[in-house]
């Protein structure tokens, strides 16, 4: 999934005098910001995206994920044996 909040910084900016004139259903497939006299003041999102947003977010608001998460942290803090990311992909290179 792409950063979305990458994708709203490279999106199209329009003002919204062009968007109401030159609406199309076409650019609503796309992210893009909404100007008025140069300041955002909105941003269009594609469905999905928003979809998974939500999903995104009903999931680190859920108790029960937020309660492995800060296990795992404390887990990882506390713990003295880990393996850098790093060293776990060479592992893996040299294993195929």
């Amino acid at each position: 999934m792409v950063n979305i909040s990458s994708a709203i910084m490279k999106a199209n900016h329009f003002g919204i005098k062009d968007l109401r004139s030159n609406a199309s259903s076409k650019i609503f497939e796309k992210i893009f910001v909404v100007t008025t006299k140069g300041k955002p003041i909105s941003v269009n999102l594609p469905y999905s995206d928003i979809l998974n947003l939500i999903d995104m977010i009903d999931e680190i608001s859920d108790p029960e994920t937020l309660s492995l998460v800060k296990e795992h942290r404390d887990a990882v803090k506390t713990s003295q044996k880990f393996i850098p990311a790093s060293n776990l992909f060479q592992k893996i290179r040299k294993n195929r």
